[in-house]
């Protein structure tokens, strides 16, 4: 489940929380409460079907010694 707040600087953070995600847990920034609402419902989706999002995949170890 998606939890979304706003932050200090006005943005939102949409925090999800799934066993699914690299170390269970993930932060995500947004510029308006209605992208970070319509990011976590899609995320939501995916992960309630078993799949993680591919942008809130682990890199593979050949793509963290690209980074």
């Amino acid at each position: 489940m998606g939890h979304i707040k706003q932050t200090r600087s006005g943005r939102w953070q949409l925090t999800l929380v799934n066993k699914l995600l690299p170390k269970g847990r993930t932060w995500l920034t947004f510029d308006s409460e209605p992208e970070a609402q319509t990011y976590s419902s899609q995320a939501e989706k995916w992960l309630a079907a078993g799949l993680v999002p591919p942008e809130l995949a682990d890199p593979t170890p050949r793509d963290r010694a690209e980074l």
